[in-house]
């Protein structure tokens, strides 16, 4: 505890005084919408480079849990110190998930020692009764050693969870690797995600093995390795809220254009939009969406806390279609895009011209009617953007894409 609390007295004074950066991107995070509450999950801010092993507490603010010595990498240490990335000493190399920092630690040292190192962090936020949240992280296994395990899991608790060092810390983890089976991958980096309904009042998340060496699977990647232990690197962790279903806002597009629909699209949660014409993926949370005729789309979003539902109009243009229209239009219009003086000219006298501009909402934004022109000017008093140019002349009606700069 006594750790604990100084480690916090040197987060506040390094905030304060040494890391704008990291506050402001904290203060980001609080105003986005998809908020992760994992702080420094992606391991990429630090008090000070990592000169040696076992400073994890550098990538403040985790830290370690039970006095054991997990380690932080970064490719602003040098290779000497055996933590830079993505080279080490004897021939170790990893390239971070993202970015150019991470964390490791023993998983498993020899057979029998229960051996435990961990990383811990306090969340932004604490759970909510009831809520689910989609919790992931990765980790890739380090090269050249013997064996890897299974049990590399996330824990979330009320408090900050610890043992006697360097003892296993006995729980259970809510978030393992499907069927958790060893992971033994020492290229690419395995994704390790879930679903997790809170019971309420978690504020911190552990990861590590929580299971002694005799209740730990092992699968042997390299007989002739004279390191019979299994060590892991992990990156980019996070907590995402799960929201209600989100489609979308209701939007215009013309023929053979496409629109991306959704907000999100969790690890866990199941996804289904009805009907599926016109969708890239009918499965995902985010699907293109390039439907022939206006067309409302339903999602059923399902997760272990709820079943919601909500819909989003994609509205089609009519006429001919803007990728179409060079070919076959009786006008030009230019410069476009520009900052909103537009002109359009006809290639001959044109009677009864009807001009509107809508834009993506279906909101009518300019429009006129003109006799007898061969040549017009639209001036658009509004925000830069994406508009669509109706002409209609007689029975025909014809759609153009404009880009207000």
């Amino acid at each position: 505890m006594e750790h604990q609390q100084g480690l916090k007295s040197k987060l506040i004074i390094y905030f304060v005084l040494k890391n704008q950066l990291l506050i402001l991107v904290l203060f980001c995070a609080l105003c986005s919408s998809a908020q992760n509450l994992i702080v420094n999950g992606d391991f990429e801010y630090y008090n000070s480079c990592p000169t040696w092993n076992s400073q994890i507490y550098r990538a403040s603010p985790w830290y370690d849990p039970n006095g054991a010595t997990p380690d932080y990498f970064n490719s602003c240490a040098p290779t000497s110190s055996y933590v830079s990335i993505p080279n080490q000493l004897f021939g170790v190399w990893q390239y971070a998930h993202s970015g150019v920092g991470y964390a490791g630690f023993f998983a498993r040292q020899n057979y029998g020692s229960n051996y435990r190192e961990y990383i811990q962090v306090q969340l932004l936020d604490t759970l909510n009764n009831l809520q689910c949240y989609s919790v992931s992280f990765y980790t890739n296994l380090y090269n050249t050693l013997k064996i890897g395990t299974n049990n590399i899991g996330a824990y979330l608790s009320p408090i900050a969870v610890t043992s006697i060092a360097p003892n296993p810390i006995v729980a259970t983890p809510q978030i393992l690797l499907s069927g958790n089976p060893p992971i033994i991958d020492t290229i690419n980096w395995v994704k390790i995600s879930g679903i997790y309904q809170a019971n309420g009042g978690e504020k911190y998340i552990t990861i590590g093995n929580f299971n002694y060496d005799s209740t730990t699977t092992e699968q042997i990647i390299d007989a002739s390795s004279p390191y019979n232990i299994a060590y892991y690197y992990i990156d980019d962790v996070s907590i995402f809220k799960i929201k209600t279903s989100n489609a979308g806002r209701d939007t215009t597009i013309c023929h053979g254009d496409s629109v991306q629909l959704g907000t999100n699209n969790y690890e866990g949660v199941t996804y289904s939009w009805q009907p599926i014409t016109g969708l890239s993926n009918a499965n995902i949370g985010n699907p293109v969406a390039s439907p022939n005729s206006t067309t409302t789309y339903y999602l059923t979003q399902t997760t272990p806390c709820a079943v919601t539902v909500d819909t989003v109009v994609v509205s089609v243009c009519d006429g001919i279609g803007v990728n179409e229209l060079e070919n076959k239009t009786h006008f030009k219009l230019y410069p476009n895009p520009n900052d909103g003086e537009f002109i359009v000219n006809f290639n001959k006298e044109i009677k009864d011209v009807k001009i509107e501009v809508r834009n993506v909402l279906g909101q009518i934004v300019y429009k006129d009617e003109i006799k007898n022109i061969n040549q017009t000017a639209i001036k658009l008093n509004t925000i830069a953007g994406m508009y669509f140019l109706y002409i209609t002349t007689g029975e025909e009606k014809q759609v153009i894409k404009l880009i207000k700069k």
